[in-house]
């Protein structure tokens, strides 16, 4: 179970509760001033994604909930809105987009979930 509570100007806390697919109950929690823009899973590779607005950039934060833990898998910035795709292989793939400001060209970056951790991707690498 996934939970976002909280508003500004506090901030926000997202919870994750994990007890039917872990070994044993596990509960992890984070806050963050970041706002809540979506959530989800993909129903593979026990990942949790979800996207935040914290000031000119989006965030992508992705825990992965599985054996007896729940973890932080990856926490990135994007200047445009985050896209989430699979590569060519069925990887979990999440694209961001870099630059100085939205005014200049972004840059597109890739970063593929491989061996449990989301690295970024080399040309030709998806």
């Amino acid at each position: 179970m996934v939970e976002v509570t909280g508003g500004l100007p506090a901030g926000y806390q997202i919870a994750i509760d994990c007890t039917k697919k872990c070994a044993k109950p596990v509960h992890y929690q984070e806050a963050t001033s970041d706002a809540p823009l979506g959530l989800f899973s993909r129903d593979q590779n026990d990942l949790i994604f979800s996207t935040w607005s914290g000031g000119s950039a989006y965030r992508v934060r992705v825990w992965s909930v599985a054996g007896n833990t729940v973890r932080k898998v990856v926490e990135l910035s994007s200047r445009g809105t985050p896209d989430f795709l699979s590569d060519s292989h069925g990887r979990p793939m999440i694209e961001t987009y870099e630059g100085d400001s939205v005014a200049v060209r972004l840059s597109r970056v890739r970063w593929i979930f491989v061996n449990g951790h989301f690295v970024r991707s080399k040309p030709n690498d998806h």
